[in-house]
């Protein structure tokens, strides 16, 4: 019996249960839709390991169907190496090495060792590199037995996980028998000394075709003018490219999800979970590597230019070349005013090359927008800086003929001579007469 002015906060049930209003539902128990979906992500990764495994067991058996030749190993000591440039000593099984300095600033060492090897014997060489500095650049280069002084040589991996190991056998160059095998290292600042820790050739092996696979894609890549609209998948041609790999194991791990989902009757939306994160895994695999890359970049960069004074940056720029051909030019041939001057390239557009001649020919007045200059324009004072070689120009003892955009010789002068170009003064032979005597 309820009295007046109670409440009653439920019903009472007959057998002195708890009221029903008393019970509360119990929040902790996870909503149907969040556990399909974490139950599609774990299908998702199961579909991803399950691609891999398969991937690397087709990978593994195509190596082992290409193995031609039993396993063979030519381990180069140390001791063998003779440093034909720059020094080379040996501390146990290590061989340090320091560069000789160049008249450009550049350090470089030579090291070879004269051996008869049969290259079609060996197909992988290994290169260990204990702290290399981010600028060295390696190269391996042999040289045939029998007469002739052909050399030939081939890129080294460096700054990737693991020993840098190359195929040989991608380059055509490595063929017959050779009498001289060595190695080129160069660095355009103080990387040396540099520590050598093993370096040698291999005939096979997984192990050799899992440490060649693995500089390919992550050996550190030559950032230029051109990295900024494409990076190359791999270091060398011809190699498995890390994007078809990544392709693939998504598009079979996307293969084993569909069987999965068809078998078990799941529903639209989870198949779309399941979808989604079997294509962001290759996409995260891809961005790795290429995080490693900028990574690798960073490390150059840091070398190079930080805490270095602003000539010295300079000098270290992939610009570097140009920045000193214009700095020649302008104490040695070029006036102090400001005249105009033609840039001359066998390119249709503007390249690296001539845009920063442009640049560092400042505050001259420079005209860069063809190959050969527009007669209209030119007149006696001007300057022509012919880049390479200029279809047109007819060399003479004193003054050079050098043919404008319409076919008309303009009558120079040779003002600057350097590797990269040359300089001329447009002169008038006929004073008084204009190009109409010089025709």
């Amino acid at each position: 019996m309820i009295r007046a002015g109670s409440r009653s906060h439920g019903c009472a049930d007959p057998k002195g249960r708890q009221p029903l209003a008393m019970i509360r539902p119990n929040n902790s128990v996870a909503s149907p839709n969040h556990s399909s979906a974490t139950v599609s992500v774990v299908h998702a990764v199961i579909a991803l390991v399950c691609a891999a495994l398969l991937l690397c067991l087709a990978l593994a058996t195509y190596w082992v169907a290409n193995e031609t030749s039993p396993a063979k190993t030519l381990a180069i000591a140390p001791g063998e190496l003779r440093a034909a440039v720059g020094r080379a000593r040996v501390e146990g099984k290590h061989l340090i090495v320091r560069g000789h300095k160049q008249p450009t600033g550049s350090r470089l060492a030579i090291l070879s060792t004269w051996q008869a090897i049969n290259s079609a014997d060996f197909r992988f060489l290994s290169l260990k590199l204990d702290q290399a500095s981010p600028d060295l650049e390696v190269e391996l280069f042999w040289r045939p037995a029998g007469p002739g002084d052909e050399l030939y040589s081939q890129p080294l991996p460096t700054g990737g996980l693991g020993r840098g190991t190359i195929d040989l056998t991608r380059n055509p160059d490595w063929r017959g028998h050779l009498a001289e095998i060595g190695l080129l290292l160069t660095s355009n600042t103080e990387a040396f000394p540099v520590t050598i820790a093993d370096f040698s050739l291999h005939a096979s092996g997984m192990d050799q075709q899992f440490y060649n696979l693995l500089s390919e894609w992550t050996a550190r890549r030559k950032f230029d003018q051109a990295t900024i609209n494409r990076l190359e998948a791999t270091f060398s041609a011809k190699s498995l490219s890390p994007v078809l790999a990544a392709a693939l194991w998504g598009l079979l791990a996307l293969l084993i999800v569909m069987g999965l989902n068809w078998r078990a009757g799941e529903r639209k939306a989870n198949s779309s979970v399941t979808g989604i994160t079997v294509l962001l895994a290759p996409w995260v695999f891809l961005d790795l590597l290429w995080q490693h890359q900028l990574a690798n970049h960073l490390d150059l960069t840091r070398h190079l230019f930080h805490g270095k004074p602003a000539e010295q940056r300079q000098s270290r720029s992939v610009s570097a070349p140009y920045h000193e051909h214009a700095k020649q030019l302008k104490s040695a041939a070029l006036p102090a005013t400001p005249v105009k001057l033609f840039i001359l390239h066998d390119s249709v557009e503007h390249d690296f090359q001539r845009l920063w001649m442009q640049y560092y020919l400042l505050p001259h007045n420079v005209y860069n927008h063809a190959i050969l200059p527009p007669a209209d324009a030119v007149r006696p004072g001007d300057y022509l800086l012919a880049l390479g070689d200029i279809p047109g120009l007819l060399p003479d003892a004193h003054i050079a003929k050098l043919a404008a955009d319409n076919g008309e010789l303009l009558p120079v002068k040779l003002e600057h001579s350097h590797p990269l170009g040359k300089l001329y003064r447009v002169v008038d032979t006929t004073p008084g007469q204009g190009w109409e005597g010089n025709r």
